[in-house]
């Protein structure tokens, strides 16, 4: 047994994780475009089925999503949830950005940075 720590790190420096983020997002957009609208949407529906079954999310006291892109899985079906629930909410500032997490739910939602929906109660 290894008594070394229970995580991997690695330095990265931020412009290297943009371009393998960036690689990585090419990649699955690649993959997703040969699947037909119901394939995904199947998919998706697997994805939000697996996730409302993982004892972390069955015994979370808060929900914590994000409105898909179209390129996305999509978890709409997971805001039917009657706990409460959080976006992110990603405010733009130049060199940095921040990410903070509004309640929503109510679908009033409105796009935000990066063609995100985020809720509108936010602004």
């Amino acid at each position: 047994m290894s008594s070394g720590p229970d995580f991997l790190s690695t330095a990265i420096t931020r412009e290297a994780l943009a371009e393998e983020k960036h690689r990585t997002r090419i990649r699955v957009r690649e993959a997703l475009g040969v699947l037909s609208l119901p394939e995904r949407a199947r998919r998706s529906a697997l994805i939000c089925r697996n996730i409302g079954s993982h004892p972390l999310y069955r015994d979370a006291k808060r929900i914590f999503l994000y409105r898909a892109l179209p390129d996305e899985p999509d978890l709409r079906r997971l805001e039917d949830d009657p706990r409460p629930l959080f976006f992110p909410v990603i405010h733009d500032c130049g060199q940095s950005s921040s990410m903070r997490f509004f309640p929503g739910g109510d679908d009033q939602f409105r796009p935000g940075a990066f063609g995100i929906e985020e809720p509108a109660a936010s602004s």
